[in-house]
């Protein structure tokens, strides 16, 4: 027998949808009475939408979307054009320091639902309207602001208020530059005016 069976449950009026291919009855979709939740491949939704299994947005060669559980795995391809994700915080008004994150992590403590995670931060980095200047902040270890893009691409390090291309804040001795070259080469920094070496810093290494 092939077919489609319909099910309303006479305990809680659950619509249950299942594909019978061969006698053999497989389920396919869950629709919840009380809360209206729709289960695709699942019979316990606690969304509006729960899907165990992979999904696909989009009709072409390339999906706008795709979602799988295997290894959790999320992509978004386009065959037309540049991808594009887009976050972000619309409430009423204007106000500095709204915007989006993006978490990165794992499970921090065995057998408990929290998280070690770094997080990428984009936000509006004042409250003026029509205003259109916005920076990047990048945290670890709990949300510890590491390192910031500003407005003007400004990058501080240990700071959220670079006033250089890059600025370097630490504490006590552990602020600096590292600069590190392999065996036989030589670590060296320069500076430059219209591409015309002006000052030049260099540890000199015998096989260089």
């Amino acid at each position: 027998t092939h077919g489609w069976n319909f099910y309303d449950s006479s305990t809680d009026g659950d619509l249950d949808i299942y594909r019978e291919v061969s006698d053999i009855q497989s389920h396919v979709m869950t629709w919840k009475r009380n809360s209206g939740n729709v289960g695709i491949g699942t019979t316990s939704p606690n969304t509006k939408l729960s899907v165990n299994g992979t999904t696909k947005l989009g009709n072409g060669a390339w999906p706008t979307a795709t979602v799988a559980n295997s290894g959790q795995r999320v992509g978004m391809f386009s065959d037309t054009e540049d991808g594009y994700l887009g976050m972000g915080n619309m409430q009423a008004g204007v106000s500095a320091d709204r915007g989006a994150t993006i978490y990165l992590g794992a499970r921090m403590t065995t057998d408990a639902d929290d998280l070690a995670y770094a997080s990428i931060f984009g936000g509006k980095t004042n409250s003026t309207s029509g205003n259109n200047s916005s920076y990047l902040s990048f945290k670890t270890s709990g949300g510890n602001e590491r390192m910031r893009i500003d407005g003007n691409g400004n990058v501080g390090i240990g700071t959220t208020s670079p006033i250089t291309n890059l600025s370097v804040y630490g504490v006590a001795t552990h602020t600096g530059i590292d600069v590190n070259a392999d065996t036989g080469y030589s670590p060296s920094i320069q500076l430059s005016r219209n591409a015309a070496s002006q000052w030049y810093v260099q540890a000199m290494n015998a096989g260089y």
